[in-house]
């Protein structure tokens, strides 16, 4: 039960809240998506209606979750480019009453990716199902990441293969031109310019050919470049190239804080493939965590296979979709599900292509 001390109020701008909000992410060891920071860039490239519920108890901030609405839905202030919902709570109570808030607006719920055994679940689930709400969960992967302890126990537990492959890949690639790793940590860098090689290798690949690269799309672009600016600014981004001669052939774009390296996004030049050049670089950058003592390195995102061969553990994540007792709930609820039996028959007749092309 809520303590008759807890206020809940809702603001419009990140601003009402900016300092106390980023008190609050320190004294609740946050993660970087649910801090103000990366909030405003956020908001900034992607928001349509921000609206920010806040929790107050005996006047002290206590949690706060961005959600930004979209026609009759209250959808939390994440996307594809972001690792987890912004959910920034001191503890389990906190996280109970913003669900109770969002549940008082009789709105569509929607929330994504949230880890499956975060207070942020428990709380959302509990309070949409004993208002009646309409619950629907669907997996959306398991995040990968590797706990940094002993690098013996570590490579132990690798694959020897894989080992013996990447001696093997770095070798071949010395003998074409002198590689290196490229880091830098933005200290009195040129963001920007760090940032544009990033983009530039990227858009190679087939992100590029896709029209999925940040550099493609004018939103994701902005929110790059605010975000890395924010960033350096805290000191926490982390930009790491594999070099060939004079060439970039990869890289890594990352924020660490906290004892916890988070990569953002990844890429490598296809004309090097060969090389595995992507492979090489994740080689240097866990082996880093090791050496400077980090708690974790978190890969994000879900649980492809070139991710896995890294890592030792894994969160599973969900997204949720709640809709009220009402018409208009109703109604969201049918048509999301017919939207997903649409989907779902259209992946099954792209298989059946397959295998008949593949039989033929």
């Amino acid at each position: 039960m809520v303590a008759s001390s807890t206020e809940v109020v809702w603001c419009r701008t990140i601003a009402d809240l900016r300092d106390e909000w980023a008190e609050l992410w320190s004294r609740a060891r946050g993660v970087p998506w649910n801090h103000p920071g990366w909030l405003e860039a956020w908001a900034t490239a992607f928001a349509r209606d921000l609206r920010i519920v806040a929790v107050r108890r005996h006047g002290r901030l206590e949690g706060v979750l961005p959600m930004d609405l979209v026609g009759r839905e209250l959808r939390a202030a994440a996307n594809a480019e972001s690792p987890g919902a912004p959910f920034c709570v001191s503890d389990a109570q906190a996280a109970t009453a913003l669900a109770g808030a969002l549940v008082a607006r009789r709105r569509w719920v929607n929330v994504s990716p949230l880890e499956e055994d975060s207070v942020a679940h428990g709380a959302l689930t509990a309070a949409t199902r004993a208002a009646g709400f309409a619950v629907s969960e669907q997996p959306v992967g398991a995040s990968p990441y590797v706990r940094v302890d002993a690098w013996d126990r570590y490579l132990s537990a690798r694959d020897a293969k894989l080992g013996r492959e990447i001696r093997r890949r770095w070798r071949r690639l010395a003998d074409q031109a002198p590689p290196r790793i490229e880091f830098h940590d933005a200290a009195g860098a040129d963001v920007a310019g760090l940032l544009q090689r990033c983009f530039d290798v990227e858009r190679l690949g087939w992100k590029g050919q896709s029209g999925t690269a940040i550099a493609s799309r004018p939103q994701a672009l902005r929110f790059y470049r605010l975000l890395g600016r924010w960033a350096a600014d805290a000191g926490w981004l982390r930009i790491a190239f594999l070099v060939s001669g004079d060439r970039t052939i990869a890289f890594d774009l990352s924020l660490e804080c906290s004892g916890t390296h988070h990569l953002l996004k990844t890429s490598f030049d296809p004309s090097m493939a060969r090389f595995a050049p992507g492979m090489l670089l994740r080689q240097a950058m866990v082996h880093r965590a090791f050496a400077i003592g980090l708690d974790r390195y978190d890969f994000l995102g879900r649980d492809d296979g070139w991710k896995m061969q890294w890592a030792d553990g894994t969160r599973p994540r969900v997204h949720l979709r709640a809709f009220p007792p009402t018409i208009d709930g109703r109604a969201g609820r049918f048509a999301v599900a017919a939207a997903r039996r649409l989907r779902t028959d259209r992946l099954a007749a792209v298989r059946r292509f397959i295998e008949g092309a593949r039989s033929g």
